[in-house]
């Protein structure tokens, strides 16, 4: 489960609605996790009214470091979710641009991304118009003050809401 860490609860520094996320969910309060306001990036994901496969994904500069180990990341028919703290946006282009080489979006479901920890929207516009995949935004989870826990290995289901607002539920299998 990706989530505020404990450090951030001694902090106090995340959204109260992200630690109730994760302590109900812990507690068997809340059976599944969902994130809201999905906004669609690129027309793949505004045409798409539903979009279904495992939840995959986390800090981006993690997932680089695992190309071509035992511990890559398996993206095939997963809706990944993205996220990371600082990134500039040359790097992020770059980021990108080695996961896209190296085939991890060749048969993904859909990419979602979270908090960068500075504005690089001009980047994640420019990638998501580029790839023919479903791209989403949302602000809801990654190093800011919201942070909404998202599982690993989840049933993860993206549906339509309204004409440019979608959302993602996760279940555990």
């Amino acid at each position: 489960i990706s989530a505020p860490m404990l450090k951030d609860f001694a902090l106090c520094d995340k959204s109260k609605k992200s630690y109730e996320a994760i302590l109900d969910f812990l507690n068997g309060k809340l059976k599944k996790f969902k994130i809201f306001n999905l906004s669609p990036m690129n027309n793949k994901a505004k045409n798409c009214t539903k979009i279904l496969g495992k939840v995959t994904g986390g800090n981006l500069t993690c997932i680089i470091s695992t190309i071509g180990t035992p511990w890559q990341i398996n993206t095939t028919k997963k809706i990944l979710l993205l996220e990371d703290t600082s990134v500039s946006g040359y790097h992020l282009d770059r980021l990108l641009t080695h996961m896209n080489n190296s085939g991890l979006f060749k048969n993904i479901a859909a990419i979602i991304f979270g908090d960068f920890g500075c504005d690089v929207s001009k980047i994640l516009n420019e990638f998501s118009k580029k790839i023919n995949i479903p791209v989403y935004k949302s602000d809801n989870f990654g190093h800011k003050k919201n942070n909404l826990p998202f599982g690993y290995g989840f049933d993860g289901i993206i549906k339509k809401e309204n004409i440019n607002s979608f959302n993602i539920e996760m279940t555990p299998q």
